[in-house]
């Protein structure tokens, strides 16, 4: 039987409330000191193209803006910010402090890349994304960021970033088949998840379509002991009778140039896969579930049969002297010695 162990990945966003003010853009002020950022990301296990991890993380996108008047000033657009030292320093548009101007930044990225349909909200801070496929890449979001600006001085506008997706993992192993024979897994997959969705403040909104040819893995060799486990992103999503998560696989036994044994698995029992998550049949935003399935002879196939030895008897020994006559094994055999 599979289950699920979890593990917390991110922290709370802030949410302001909203307004209804216009919006200009405004020249950088000839006063001033420049804005600059510093970052730091949830960190969760290891994974494809996790940021911070296997992916560096070197580009985020911010938006900014404060009040002025009545109105609204933008001060980042959907602005990249990117570093070469491994996040050491940040590199970001050139603007400058406005003095008692109060500022609010929000910043993402999707695996590194931009997105296009994105709305910020100038009054909140709050940031809205829209129409999103779930792809290969980590997509991160920082809180709000509220700072005022100083006459000089000012710090960096400090973001920290969480993990907007789930993640789901399959730790796949062989035990029992010997060492003469690989047990390969391919076309890993989930099916009917919902991949696409809308993102605000409240949290996901799936689309209801669901990915047609489901969610894949990589094929891997289950009795390699270096394999690590496979994982792919998801959307977070709630499932009820119309959503029911199924995981298809299949296993093939070869020796390297036979196939010794195949079989096709699906595993559609709701309990499984979504109440040993814990949380009430859900993928909940920077949560990993590791799914464990432990592949035998036995639940892979009946044609197995284990190769056994029996020991018949030994034969007693015998004494020989020089090769040519033979002598009871008590006798003393005389060595001289000059």
């Amino acid at each position: 039987m599979m289950n699920a162990k979890i593990l917390t990945l991110a922290l709370a966003a802030t949410a302001m409330a909203t307004g209804c003010m216009q919006k200009e853009v405004v020249s950088v002020p000839e006063n001033g000191s420049q804005i600059g950022f510093s970052t730091w990301v949830g960190k969760p296990t290891k994974a494809v193209n996790d940021l911070n991890d296997n992916t560096k993380f070197n580009t985020f996108y911010v938006f900014g803006s404060y009040e002025n008047a009545g109105a609204y000033t933008t001060v980042f657009n959907n602005d990249a910010v990117t570093t070469n030292d491994n996040g050491a320093n940040w590199t970001a548009p050139v603007q400058y402090w406005v003095p008692d101007k109060e500022y609010k930044f929000i910043a993402y990225s999707d695996g590194n890349n931009k997105l296009t349909d994105v709305e910020f909200d100038d009054a909140s801070g709050n940031l809205s994304i829209n129409n999103y496929t779930v792809g290969n890449n980590d997509l991160i979001i920082s809180g709000i960021e509220t700072q005022t600006g100083l006459a000089s001085g000012n710090a960096p506008v400090a973001l920290s970033f969480k993990h907007l997706l789930s993640k789901v993992k399959f730790t796949i192993t062989a035990e029992g088949f010997g060492t003469a024979v690989q047990v390969n897994v391919s076309e890993l997959k989930i099916m009917n998840a919902r991949y696409k969705g809308s993102y605000t403040t409240a949290g996901w909104a799936p689309a209801a379509e669901v990915k047609a040819d489901g969610i894949a893995y990589q094929d891997f060799n289950a009795n390699d002991p270096d394999h690590e486990a496979e994982e792919c992103y998801v959307l977070p999503q709630q499932y009820d009778a119309s959503y029911i998560p199924v995981v298809t696989f299949k296993v093939s036994v070869t020796d390297g140039t036979t196939v010794l044994a195949t079989k096709e698995v699906t595993v559609d029992d709701a309990t499984s896969l979504l109440a040993a998550s814990g949380n009430n049949a859900e993928w909940k935003a920077g949560y990993v579930y590791n799914y464990v399935a432990t592949l035998t002879p036995d639940n892979v196939s009946s044609q197995f049969e284990k190769i056994e030895f029996a020991v018949e008897g030994v034969e007693d020994w015998n004494a020989d002297v020089n090769g040519d006559s033979q002598v009871n094994e008590n006798d003393d055999i005389p060595v001289n010695i000059d």
